[in-house]
């Protein structure tokens, strides 16, 4: 009876040494990877090798992007042929609808910003504004901060004979020059200069602007409107070089015609 215990003991001190060996010991060199787990795939969680990584901004923009040169003064546009549209950063908005040329005149179903990249930091600018009623010309934008509705910052000349309030047009209109940042919450930053009022009738009227040094002013029909001296220089860094046409889609019919741009010698 005690040499058949001891047998019992001994047999079961190796069943025991067996399967710890088989628990412990791992794969060995050029064993199995576990299922599920190809090999030289990474585990789940894991990060690739350092050298894998990708470091910097692709040397390759997408396909989408487009580079612009700018366009050197004098630079005239009538906008009755549709080639000339790829000088322009065009804002697109929903349903696929962007700034166009059609019947000889640049017009958006939703207006904005039709951008053009300039090689002159001084300059004249002339532009006919078809039944204008709430619109204007952007100058001297950074196209480093073209953001919300597609633009960049920079200064504005805003003509606006229709004022809404309440659903209510006012009987007179506006007009003034304003500050504009896409990058911040409701973009126009502020007015810096007083309104100056004007008819509320929407009409074709020829706009102009003269930008030289930090000053810029602003005709409408050979009457000069506003006037505005920034005397922080905000934006007369060698990238402001963007001038923009602009309305705002609540006025219906309007459209812009015979852009010119002339350098300031």
């Amino acid at each position: 009876m005690k040499s058949k215990t001891i047998f019992f003991w001994a047999a079961l001190f190796a069943g025991l040494l067996l399967v710890s060996g088989c628990t412990l010991q791992g794969p060995t060199s050029g064993g199995a990877q576990p299922s599920g787990t190809p090999a030289g795939s990474q585990q789940a969680g894991t990060q690739p090798p350092a050298s894998s990584q990708q470091t910097g901004t692709p040397t390759t923009p997408p396909e989408t992007a487009q580079v612009y040169q700018g366009v050197n003064l004098p630079y005239e546009d009538n906008f009755d042929n549709s080639a000339t549209e790829a000088n322009y950063n065009r804002s697109l908005y929903s349903d696929g609808e962007t700034w166009r040329f059609t019947d000889g005149v640049a017009s958006c179903k939703w207006g904005g910003f039709m951008m053009i990249k300039i090689n002159a930091k001084d300059f004249v600018l002339d532009v006919d504004f078809n039944h204008a009623g709430d619109g204007g010309v952007m100058v001297r934008g950074n196209g480093d901060t073209i953001g919300y509705y597609g633009a960049p910052e920079g200064m504005v000349y805003i003509y606006r004979p229709v004022i809404m309030s309440y659903g209510v047009k006012q009987p007179m209109g506006d007009t003034y020059w304003i500050s504009y940042a896409p990058q911040v919450q409701g973009s126009w930053i502020r007015d810096v200069n007083e309104h100056k009022e004007i008819s509320g009738t929407p009409g074709n009227v020829h706009i102009k602007i003269l930008v030289q040094d930090d000053t810029y002013t602003a005709y409408a029909n050979g009457a000069e409107m506003v006037t505005f001296t920034d005397t922080e220089g905000r934006y007369g860094g060698d990238d402001n070089r963007w001038v923009a046409l602009y309305y705002n889609s609540g006025v219906e019919g309007q459209s812009f015609d015979n852009l010119r741009i002339t350098p300031i010698n």
